[in-house]
């Protein structure tokens, strides 16, 4: 067995993503602070494709926050493919704080082309990986179980009808070796 095949197996022991670099990684307690504020046709865009907005509404209503006008919102341009054009990674801002988008320990978040949604999820950590296809980086999207204590992590590629899941993990986070079943159904 060659070097480069024990340091993978090393590394599928130890958790660490298999797949390949990490180009860019957010997770929900990560900070906006320095990030610029979602442009107000990107917000729009965003909250346009909410289907509760109703929801969203009466939280800002409720803390004083306006539509539009409280930047709710933040953005970070990213190397999400290799063609020219720009993409962005739009998140809730840490400040203001907007409950609507966030559940017990995951965050809503975006990846966009110009003003174009490409990828929408909610998860504890999202991360884009230098590999990919069709000219764009794949992405994982990871999920804690703090009941089970374990991590779920799906890995999107980029295909003829935009991201799509292609494959699956799960581990214990004490023991990344102990693997179980994934509970993502692949259509």
């Amino acid at each position: 067995m060659n070097l480069a095949k024990i340091l993978l197996i090393a590394a599928f022991l130890k958790g660490a993503p298999l797949y390949a670099e990490i180009l860019f990684e957010n997770s929900t307690e990560d900070s906006t602070a320095k990030w610029a504020a979602a442009s107000g046709p990107i917000t729009d865009v965003l909250i346009a494709t909410l289907e509760d907005r109703d929801v969203l509404e009466n939280e800002m209503r409720e803390k004083g926050y306006r539509i539009g006008r409280t930047k709710i919102l933040a953005e970070k341009k990213i190397a999400l493919s290799d063609s020219p054009g720009v993409y962005r990674f739009v998140r809730p801002a840490t400040s203001p704080y907007v409950s609507y988008f966030y559940g017990a320990h995951n965050f809503q978040y975006w990846f966009m082309a110009d003003s174009k949604v490409l990828f929408s999820s909610r998860s504890d950590k999202v991360t884009v990986l230098s590999s990919g296809r069709h000219g764009m980086k794949d992405i994982v999207v990871s999920n804690f179980s703090a009941a089970g204590r374990y991590w779920q992590e799906i890995k999107y590629a980029y295909g003829k009808d935009g991201y799509t899941a292609v494959s699956c993990r799960a581990y214990e986070a004490a023991k990344p070796e102990k693997r179980f079943a994934c509970t993502h159904e692949f259509r």
